[in-house]
Formats: C-alpha cells, sequence, structure tokens
C-alpha cells in the first residue's frame, strides 16, 4: 500500500531523493513450478498484520505522464513525478479498520507548458483499512489501493479476485483486479517471501463534464510480501488510463515503485 501512494501523493525517511535506488525493479522471472510443488508450498498470510514493535521506512517513486489528442477540457500535456520517503507504524485498531501513522515528506516535480517547477510537501497523518485492504474512505484511484488481500492463507498458485468502487481525473466505477500468488521462497536471510503479480481494469462512467465518454483503465505489476513481518517488501505497477471524449483523447501513462526496510523496537513519531 503506497501512502496509498499519490492519495497522498499508496507514506515513504529525511529527503534523499536524488539517491532513491529500487534494487529490485526488474521483472522477475515467471515462474514455472509444477502442480506437485504448488500443492506442496505452505500456506502464507498474505496481509499486514504487523505489530506496533515494528516500523518501516518508505522509499516511493510514481510518475503520471499525461499525453492529449485534440482537445479535452481539463487536461493537458504534462508529465508529474512524486518522491515520497517516510516512516510508517501501526498505532491501533478500530472495530474492522486498522489504522496506519506515517510521517515524511514528499517533493513533487511537474513538467508542463515548457516549465519545470518543483513543490515540496511535510505530512505527518494516518490512514484506516480493514483487513482486505480497502480504506475508511471514498473512492480513490484505482492503483491506491493495491495490493488488496484475499482474506484467508494461500499457497502458490491461489488466486483472489476482489472488486472495488475506483474514481480517476476522468470518471468512476468499479475496478476489477486479479492477484495471484506466483511463488513462495524464502531470502538468503531466512525470511519467507512472496510473489504477487496483479492485474487492474476498469471500464469506467465518465464525468458529467465529458458526457458519453468511453474511459479505460489497464494495470498490471507485481509485489513481494514479507510473510515473516506481515508487510509488502516492494512493489511495482505500471497503468494506462484513457478518455475518448469525441473532441480528443487523453491518455496517462502512470508507475508506481516503492521499496521498504523494517526496523524493530516501539516507536513513536
Amino acid at each position: 500500500m503506497f501512502w496509498k501512494c499519490r492519495t497522498m501523493s499508496r507514506f515513504s525517511l529525511p529527503v534523499i531523493v536524488g539517491l532513491v535506488v529500487f534494487s529490485a525493479c526488474a521483472q522477475p522471472s515467471g515462474s514455472h513450478h509444477s502442480r506437485e510443488a504448488a500443492e506442496a508450498s505452505p500456506r502464507v498470510i498474505i496481509s499486514p498484520i504487523y505489530p506496533d514493535s515494528i516500523f518501516f521506512s518508505v522509499c516511493s517513486v510514481s510518475t503520471t505522464d499525461t499525453r492529449v489528442t485534440g482537445t479535452v477540457p481539463g487536461f493537458h500535456n504534462r508529465k508529474e513525478a512524486d518522491y515520497e520517503t517516510y516512516f510508517q507504524r501501526y498505532v491501533s485498531t478500530d472495530h474492522h479498520y486498522r489504522i496506519i501513522h506515517a510521517v515524511g515528506t514528499g517533493i513533487r516535480i511537474t513538467t508542463e507548458y515548457g516549465k519545470e517547477t518543483t513543490q515540496r510537501d511535510n505530512f505527518n497523518d494516518t490512514i484506516r483499512f480493514n483487513e482486505l485492504g480497502f480504506f475508511d474512505s471514498a473512492p480513490g484511484d484505482p492503483l491506491d489501493l493495491i495490493p488488496l488481500y484475499p482474506g484467508h492463507p494461500v499457497r502458490q498458485g491461489d488466486e483472489w479476485h476482489p472488486s472495488a468502487q475506483v474514481k480517476t481525473d476522468m470518471g468512476s466505477g468499479t475496478a476489477r483486479y486479479s492477484f495471484i500468488a506466483d511463488s513462495v521462497y524464502q531470502s538468503t536471510e531466512g525470511e519467507q517471501l512472496a510473489l504477487i503479480r496483479v492485474r487492474v481494469n476498469a471500464a469506467l462512467s465518465a464525468l458529467p463534464v465529458y458526457k458519453d465518454a468511453r474511459i479505460d483503465v489497464h494495470g498490471e505489476g507485481w509485489f513481494i510480501w514479507d510473510c515473516t513481518v506481515h508487510q509488502r517488501r516492494e512493489t511495482h505497477l505500471s497503468a494506462v488510463y484513457s478518455g475518448n471524449m469525441g473532441t480528443g483523447e487523453v491518455l496517462e501513462h502512470i508507475t508506481v515503485n516503492d521499496n521498504l526496510v523494517k526496523h524493530s523496537g516501539k516507536i513513536s513519531f
């Protein structure tokens, strides 16, 4: 979950933006395990149930490249790059929701009309989400909801297919997700990890200003889940949001990458 990333820019350390490196950004090779190997793999829990004795430092980078053909009110050629560094920790549980606290800094670099601007923002905030990963808030961006959780233990090869109400700058509706536990394995340090692949698709209803426009969302990617501490270790997503408005077309190419590092010891911030 980015500082459930583009809504606060899915929380990510003091700013070291120029040095942010994702050591495992390359697409992992596909698994080719036999059915027998999958059935023999351990069942694991994919759910963020880590205690308050652990906190995480997070670095995240997301980009949005908007390209407009023709004329579309409210849109123009524009590039945004958001860099976030922050700490996050579990605070408490409120009924069905877990409350996560994050403190950090975000930098947004925007290029439009031939000019580049930089905006810096400090944040100190909380988010609430349930055991399946849904926020206690109004519908938001489709990528911000990744990951969503199965609600039961899974093993290698298992799939889950949640749907959720989402909203973008062009429209709103239902997004359909597909998650698959591609592989479960141990790291060289002995942690149990799971590679989860994800796809998201949606045909959204356009905002009233765009009348009968067609709005589509197509995205995919993967994340590494640390089954030892019950939190993702890294996430890599890409998507295209397209809108055919009649008088023109909008294409938004979006990427999201983040990396989390676990720290032991209870801390308040």
